[in-house]
Order: structure tokens, then C-alpha cells, then sequence
């Protein structure tokens, strides 16, 4: 029983709680001091805590919690536990605990004072006896009597089954505490309100200053200020779709700029060689109608071979006097390329044949004047004239897609292979050069026999005119002959009432 003591001694080492070994048999309980009268068997037995005990018999690990159970000792023990401590299948004794009035003074007088305003706070048992009262130690054992008026606000709360805390408030102090929690609250959302202001003007100042910059400098092109650019922010900001909208602004004003400076470029470059050409005529209604002059000679000569030839070459030099800009129709065309072939036929009578094979579909399509007559004079001077015996030319034309194809082949030596891949870069280069670039730059040379200057001013001139993929191809091969095609888009236009006069 000594060392029961003494481990049930050292497991309780607060001085909040006073252990005690009562044995069943009437011998002296243990305790760590004094024993009151209330915890010997044969004094009390079946009174108190001990009675309550012997009756109800809790099982292991059930305790009964009894209050005020010295109330004739004068100890300030408001509460105490009670177990049932067995051997062996039997009640043997009991192990009571007392709870001193200290530790409630400090646990509930601590909660008490968090509270701010507590009046009073006692703990009671269901019977409504007063096992403790923090105000008014001397009101602990009797009965409470909830006597307060309208002004104090009463609250209880049951902490283990049996036993509840109850608790007094002024009214005046929750009222007072509630006006605290009202600023508290008011104070914290006029602060919240303000601080999201702040954020809402910092946030709009950083969409709204590059949103008006963008806008100006929109107002600014507009005005035909096309080297206006947009302030790009950097920065923690230049991730952003804001800053992803005004470099992509600055990138389409860069590339507009590129396009007005091209167009503006083409439109000098036209013109410059529309000067060139007007000086090249060397006054064609001169030399028209000094040609007619020599026609009616040649006539009255018994010439007609002369006659024929100088008919052709006026309706070829007529050609760049006629108006009407920088276009004419397929068939004119044809026209002058069949003027150019019957003046170059007379000179090597029956040795070249001129075959045409035309859609009547393109005869009144739009093609830029003088396309047709360069390649035909390329394919003799370069083609057939330097084959031996007789040799032929073929003109084909067609529509497909929107787009018309002229072809025209001669039946000549054809082109070495190194040449042919020559003529092929200046026709590259010349369909890539700057618009700014002149039609007779000296970037092109000029090999001196003269040979595919024809074919890469005639590339030239249509990429200019219709862009890509426009222009001229060229296919050759030693013996068989050389192949040059012709493409641009199809436009339809009404054959000039002056143009069909002047056929007669």
C-alpha cells in the first residue's frame, strides 16, 4: 500500500489537487496530508462523496465528479473526483481527488478578465448549488437565486454533464464593447476602401497612361504622321498583352511605312520608265509618216516587198505612239509580234514559219504593250537565226485560273546550260530588286552580245506592274529548241474605237 502511495503521490505533483487511497475496510486512507472527516468510511460511508461511490459503483475508467464535499470542514474544495479502485474482480477502495478553489481562481479568473467585462462567473451543478463564485466566496454551497434585472445579460455553458459555468454581463459593457467591435469594423473597411482605391488609381494610371499614349499616337497617324511610334514600357510590364499591343502597333506602322515607301518607290520607277520609253520613240509621228512616204514610194516603184516592210514597221513604231497608258490587248500584241516576224521573214525569205494557236478567250485580255514583240525578236535573233536550215516559231495562248499563259517556243539551237542558268538568275534578281531601282540599273549587266537584256527587262517590267508570281520562265535544251512563257492575271478590256480604225 506504501508504494500505491507513493506512485499515486508522484503522478499528482500540483498543489491544485489533493489525492487520496480511501480503503473499503475501515483502514487509515492515504493522503499526502490531512484527512477530513468526510472521506472515512466509518463516519461517512454512505454520505457525501463515499456514498455516492458505494451506490453507483462506476466501472473501471468511469469517475464520479461530486461538488462542495467538504461543507462542514471549512476546506475551499468547490469540486472533486472520485473512482472505484479494484482487485482482482472486487471493489477494494477508492481514489478521490480534490480539486482546490486556487485553480479555479486561476483558470476562470483569467478567463474572466480576457472577457473585459464579466461581473461574475460561478460554476454550478444541476441542483443550481454554487460550487464556486469568483466575486463572492462566502455565496459557495447555497443555492443560486438569479435575481438581475434588465441591465445584466446572463450566459451559461455546460462544461461536463451535471455541472455548467454561468457567467454575468452588463448590458451597458456589451453595448459599449459592441460600439468598440462597430468602429473596429468601420475603421478596417474605410482603411480597406482606401487601400483599394489607392490600388484601383495605381492600376488604372498603368492601363490608362499607355492606352492614352497608343491613342495619340493613333491620332498622330492618322494626321499622316506615319513616323509616330508608341512608347513601349519595359520592365516588369513588358510581358504584358498592353505591351504586346503597342510593339505590335509599332510593328504594323513599321510595315506600313515599308509599304508606302515600296509603292511610292514603284510609282517613281513606272514613271521613270515611262520617260525612258517616251524618249526612246524619237518622235514616232515623224518616222510614221515618213515611213507612209516611203510605202507610196515603193508602191509607184513596183516594190511591194519594200512596201510591206515599211507598212509593218510603221504599225510597230505606231504602237508607242498610240494612248491609251501603258496597256494594250492581246491581240494587238499579236499584231505587232506578226508586224516583226512578216519584216524579219523578208529578209530570209522561206527559211522561218510563224505558227499561232490562240484562245479567242484572251484576245481582248489586258497585257502590258511591247510583251510579246521582245520575245518574238528574242526567239529569232537568238534562236533560229543561228541554226542552220529552216526553223520554225509557235505562239500559243490560253486562260486558266484567272491567269493567261502565252507561250512561245522556237525550234532553234536552244541554250547551253551554263547560259541558261545565267539567264535565269538575272530574271531572279531582277524579279527581287528594290522597287526603287531602275529598269536599266547597271545591277543587271549587259553581256555584250546582247542576249536575255529582252527577256529581263520584259520580267521586269511585269513583276513591277502585277507582282508575284508574274513574270516570265524560261526552258531551253541544246537542239531542241527554247521555251519562254509568259504569265500575268487575266483583266478584260473594250478594244479602242481609234485602235480599230487605224487596222484598216
Amino acid at each position: 500500500m506504501s508504494e500505491v502511495n507513493r506512485l499515486f503521490s508522484s503522478s499528482i505533483s500540483s498543489s491544485f489537487f489533493v489525492p487520496y487511497i480511501i480503503p473499503i475496510d475501515g483502514d487509515e486512507p492515504l493522503t499526502r496530508g490531512f484527512v477530513p472527516d468526510e472521506y472515512r468510511i466509518g463516519l461517512y460511508g454512505g454520505w457525501g462523496l463515499l456514498g455516492e461511490l458505494s451506490r453507483r459503483m462506476p466501472p473501471p475508467g468511469d469517475t464520479v465528479i461530486y461538488g462542495q464535499p467538504h461543507p462542514d470542514s471549512g476546506l475551499s474544495i468547490p469540486l472533486a473526483a472520485g473512482a472505484v479502485v479494484r482487485a482482482e474482480g472486487r471493489a477494494v477502495g477508492y481514489v478521490i481527488v480534490d480539486v482546490d478553489r486556487r485553480l479555479f481562481t486561476d483558470r476562470l479568473g483569467s478567463a474572466a478578465a480576457s472577457g473585459g467585462a464579466l461581473t461574475d462567473l460561478m460554476l454550478l451543478n444541476d441542483a443550481g448549488c454554487i460550487l464556486y463564485n469568483m466575486g463572492d466566496s462566502r455565496s459557495e454551497g447555497s443555492f443560486f437565486s438569479d435575481s438581475s434585472g434588465p441591465d445584466v445579460f446572463r450566459t451559461r455553458v455546460t462544461v461536463i454533464p451535471g455541472f455548467f459555468v454561468c457567467g454575468s454581463y452588463p448590458v451597458s459593457a456589451a453595448r459599449s464593447y459592441s460600439a468598440r467591435i462597430t468602429k473596429a469594423a468601420v475603421l478596417i473597411a474605410f482603411c480597406s476602401l482606401a487601400v483599394s482605391l489607392l490600388m484601383a488609381v495605381l492600376l488604372s494610371r498603368s492601363i490608362a497612361r499607355p492606352v492614352h499614349e497608343l491613342t495619340v499616337t493613333m491620332k498622330r497617324v492618322s494626321q499622316g504622321q506615319l513616323d509616330a511610334r508608341a512608347v513601349e514600357r519595359t520592365g516588369r510590364h513588358s510581358g504584358d498583352e498592353l505591351s504586346f499591343l503597342v510593339h505590335r502597333f509599332n510593328v504594323t506602322l513599321d510595315q506600313v511605312n515599308a509599304l508606302v515607301d515600296n509603292l511610292v518607290a514603284q510609282e517613281r520607277d513606272l514613271r521613270r520608265a515611262e520617260t525612258q520609253a517616251l524618249q526612246a520613240q524619237i518622235n514616232p509621228h515623224f518616222l510614221y509618216n515618213t515611213l507612209n512616204s516611203i510605202r507610196s514610194m515603193a508602191k509607184l516603184s513596183g516594190s511591194p516587198e519594200i512596201a510591206s516592210m515599211t507598212t509593218s514597221l510603221a504599225r510597230i513604231l505606231r504602237e508607242g505612239a498610240l494612248p491609251g497608258g501603258s496597256f494594250s490587248t492581246v491581240e494587238e500584241s499579236l499584231s505587232i509580234a506578226r508586224d516583226y516576224f512578216s519584216i524579219e521573214a523578208l529578209r530570209w525569205p522561206g527559211r522561218f514559219t510563224m505558227e499561232e494557236c490562240i484562245d479567242p478567250a484572251i484576245l481582248h485580255a489586258k497585257i502590258p504593250r511591247l510583251i510579246l514583240q521582245p520575245l518574238v525578236e528574242n526567239a529569232l535573233v537568238h534562236g533560229l537565226e543561228h541554226k542552220p536550215g529552216p526553223g520554225s516559231l509557235s505562239v500559243h495562248g490560253t486562260l486558266s485560273g484567272g491567269d493567261v499563259f502565252i507561250r512561245v517556243r522556237d525550234s532553234g539551237s536552244g541554250i547551253a546550260p551554263e547560259r541558261l542558268a545565267h539567264i535565269r538568275e538575272r530574271l531572279r534578281e531582277a524579279g527581287e530588286r528594290p522597287v526603287e531601282s531602275s529598269l536599266n540599273d547597271s545591277s543587271i549587266p549587259v553581256r555584250p552580245e546582247g542576249a536575255g537584256i529582252a527577256l529581263v527587262n520584259t520580267h521586269r517590267r511585269l513583276c513591277l506592274m502585277f507582282g508575284k508570281p508574274y513574270g516570265i520562265e524560261i526552258v531551253s535544251e541544246i537542239g531542241q529548241g527554247t521555251t519562254v512563257m509568259v504569265c500575268f492575271p487575266y483583266q478584260e478590256t473594250e478594244v479602242p474605237a481609234y485602235a480599230q480604225d487605224n487596222r484598216s
